[in-house]
């Protein structure tokens, strides 16, 4: 759906890419843009239609400013918020905003990911217990 705004046009996201964090979100949303028919937003994940954790894109003006660089010859225009599939709000939200939108859900098996993820965030310093199977017998 493309909508005028102001002197330009704006090509609404027709495409949700959603998965579990650690579940190759990132590199396939990657070979998607070089598509020369695709257009994913930067950020990749603005996290907007998730409003159970406040983060990412507030507003809907700043939302659709991420899809201002997209053109008449994307045929696919979105986002790949990881978020989405936790949220109890995103995909209603989604759908009201862009009934026709399509989805790509990524999933990994639970137990892989829960370790990758640990190491991601062991890495990033907001997790201190680095052994994976005791920090896991320390979460509530």
């Amino acid at each position: 759906m493309q909508l005028a705004v102001g002197d330009f046009s704006l090509i609404k996201p027709n495409f949700f890419f959603i998965g579990a964090p650690k579940c190759g979100t990132t590199s396939i949303a990657y070979a998607l843009s070089q598509h020369p028919e695709i257009f994913i937003s930067n950020p990749k994940e603005p996290h907007f239609f998730e409003k159970e954790i406040p983060r990412g894109i507030a507003s809907l003006r700043a939302y659709e400013s991420l899809f201002l660089h997209a053109k008449k010859h994307h045929r696919v225009v979105g986002e790949a918020s990881t978020g989405y599939l936790y949220s109890k709000t995103a995909i209603p939200a989604i759908r009201s905003y862009s009934p026709d939108a399509k989805f790509l859900v990524s999933i990994r098996n639970p137990y892989e990911m829960a370790v990758s993820l640990h190491g991601h965030a062991v890495r990033g310093k907001y997790e201190n217990q680095e052994d994976f199977n005791t920090a896991w017998k320390l979460q509530k």
